[in-house]
């Protein structure tokens, strides 16, 4: 059987393998808490309940619980029991299931699996088999496998109790509950996370992530991986434990001299000079596109925020922050919650379970809020990509059209693309309670925080401006269908537009467009560009493009405008983000003069400037390097 992989951590899904014998498995897929299963607990804390939890080892969900408030020098101990489990064919059963804990503090709390083998739901019968301290139990940021030898009740039929005893702190998540023969040698494929883009003539190697799933430590192991041609190797001297996952790379680089897709699939085998006793779980496949040239990557941040918000003041500092210090790969856009600024359907696509968080390219999905880690996800999806994405505004009255055009630098056979486009708002104010800022970083006790350690709790409405709001999806949030081909050839481009009528309360001079091209397999936003929308000259005639010159271009000191006619002209120069940044009057006082601007004080990257007089405008692209 062949399971896929993408460049993400491949999400494994516990089944019922042909070679091995499987007694139970669950690995929670939507009834809360699950078909079968009871909860009880000592009577200690504040009665938390086992719960389906979106954070998961294999999707949908995983089942957890929270920790309780208990008083001081008391525990509590909060019990998940499966259904009854028939054991009376087995002859070496073993428990395995993925773990995860919440926090990384230790809090002191301890975890436990027990069984009973007369009643589900009485503490009195379950005898405990297996704990772990948060030390040993693992888990804090990655997935943790745990094995439990369940070879003392061959041939009873028993209930296993899950249950995490503690005082106020940390979070027990678990997933791919599964009670199975134990086999030997047996190796899992867990990932094998290849670049899904690649450019050509380039080395890309390819990591095989493998747990041992059985008993015996596995000292020798082949990998392969076939695109047509089969690239074999085999590894000796490994010592891998049971239960422990390892990182392996094979030494045979993908390189690829030709643009197209490229089927791909890695296989472990050969356990210890012998068979796989399960051979099942061996296999992952992926296709790869081999591109003609990068498009141009530019990552996606959408954070969830609101002004109830005590934390989400650290959102808008890493924001900033990613702003000014990223400008050509940073696109942030703000998804406010239960605020004036707050969008249904913008929430409703994000899915956020908590806030601040944030999903990164939609890829990364409700992940931490901070400045290391967007800097850190800017970093690492930055990558080649097969399409540039930008586009052109167009504005009459409150009316903006968005050109969107994406150019392919591969071939798909099967494209599932789409375009759509976000609008955002930067600078907004408003007076009601809804704008003031709830601040937890006031006073200094949460460390510093980009100047709110020195606001109040809560900022007032007066002092707070908000940046990058999320205000329209063009298309919906998954994108526009048919606004892209299901075949493209490498060199193709396809174009959309996109027509938004701005509200009244909205602020025109301080919006933007982001554009996006989002892969439906995946739901993960491939690229994405900013468009200015300019209402300079909204009203104004259409003009000769040849009327306005601008160079060099790019330019570093300073530029040259070269004006087809005489007059005094406003010259601006605004951001990606349509903010002004640069303004200067000049008078030419000639038809085709050359008039020369610093520059020198802009930092590197892409802006418009635009030079309006006499109800004419032009706008051009400047490059600042």
């Amino acid at each position: 059987m062949k399971k896929t992989f993408t460049s993400l951590l491949m999400v494994f899904v516990a089944s019922v393998a042909l070679n091995a014998q499987t007694y139970f498995s669950n690995n929670f897929d939507g009834e809360n808490p699950a078909p079968g299963w009871v909860q009880f607990n000592n009577g200690i804390g504040t009665n938390q309940n086992w719960a389906l939890y979106t954070t998961y080892h294999s999707a949908p969900y995983a089942a957890g619980i929270q920790y309780e408030a208990v008083a001081s020098g008391l525990l509590a101990e909060d019990y998940f029991a499966t259904p009854l489990i028939d054991l009376t064919e087995a002859t070496s059963p073993r428990l395995s299931f993925m773990a995860l804990q919440g926090y990384e503090q230790d809090y002191g709390s301890t975890y436990h699996v027990l069984v009973s083998t007369t009643e589900q739901g009485s503490i009195d019968a379950y005898t405990e088999v297996a704990s772990w301290t948060e030390t040993t139990l693992g888990g804090i940021e990655d997935w943790e496998m745990k094995l439990v030898d369940l070879s003392d009740y061959a041939g009873q039929q028993i209930y296993i109790a899950f249950m995490m005893s503690n005082n106020d702190g940390d979070y027990f998540i678990i997933d791919d509950v599964v009670v199975e023969e134990e086999l030997e040698n047996n190796a899992t494929l867990v990932d094998a996370p290849v670049t899904r883009y690649i450019e050509m003539n380039q080395d890309i190697s390819l990591d095989f992530v493998v747990r041992n799933s059985g008993s015996n430590p596995i000292t020798s192991l082949e990998l392969t991986w076939n695109d047509g041609t089969a690239h074999a190797t085999t590894l000796n001297g490994l010592n891998i434990a049971a239960g422990q996952t390892i990182t392996l790379t094979h030494p045979d680089a993908l390189n690829y001299d030709a643009v197209g897709e490229q089927s791909i699939v890695a296989t472990v085998s050969q356990v210890n000079g012998g068979a796989d006793n399960n051979p099942e779980d061996n296999s992952l496949s992926a296709t790869v596109n081999v591109i003609s040239q990068d498009g141009g990557k530019r990552v996606v941040f959408e954070e969830g925020t609101g002004t109830w918000c005590g934390w989400c003041p650290r959102g808008m500092v890493a924001m900033e922050y990613m702003q000014e210090t990223y400008p050509d790969s940073f696109i942030g856009i703000a998804v406010h919650n239960g605020d004036p600024m707050a969008f249904a359907a913008y929430n409703s696509g994000a899915n956020f379970s908590g806030f601040p968080q944030m999903n990164v390219d939609r890829k990364a999905l409700r992940t931490d809020v901070s400045q290391e880690t967007m800097v850190n996800y800017t970093n690492t999806f930055t990558t080649p990509t097969p399409i540039g994405i930008s586009g052109e505004a167009s504005v009459s009255g409150r009316e903006v059209t968005f050109d969107v055009t994406s150019t392919f630098y591969s071939n798909f056979n099967d494209a599932n693309f789409r375009m759509a486009v976000i609008v955002v708002e930067d600078g907004v104010t408003g007076t009601t309670a809804g704008y003031r800022q709830a601040n937890y970083y006031a006073g200094g006790a949460a460390g510093p925080m980009g100047g709110y350690e020195n606001m109040a709790n809560p900022v007032p409405a007066d002092q707070m401006v908000y940046d990058h709001v999320g205000r329209a999806l063009l298309g919906g949030y998954n994108g526009q269908e048919g606004s892209v081909p299901s075949t493209l050839t490498d060199g193709q481009s396809a174009s959309y537009t996109f027509n938004y009528t701005v509200p009244a309360t909205y602020n025109m001079d301080n919006m933007h467009g982001v554009a996006v091209i989002i892969d439906q397999n995946t739901g993960e936003i491939v690229n994405a560009n900013i468009i200015p929308i300019s209402t300079l000259g909204v009203n104004d005639a259409v003009v000769d493009a040849n009327a306005f010159a601008v160079y060099p271009n790019p330019a570093s000191s300073q530029v040259n405008l070269n004006l087809a006619e005489a007059g005094k002209y406003n010259v601006t120069i605004y951001n990606t983000a349509g903010q002004e940044v640069l303004s200067h009057k000049v008078n030419a006082s000639a038809s085709r003069s050359n008039v020369s601007l610093p520059v020198n004080q802009l930092k590197p990257g892409v802006y418009i400037i635009t030079a309006s007089t006499d109800g004419k405008s032009y706008s051009k692209k400047l490059i600042i390097k």
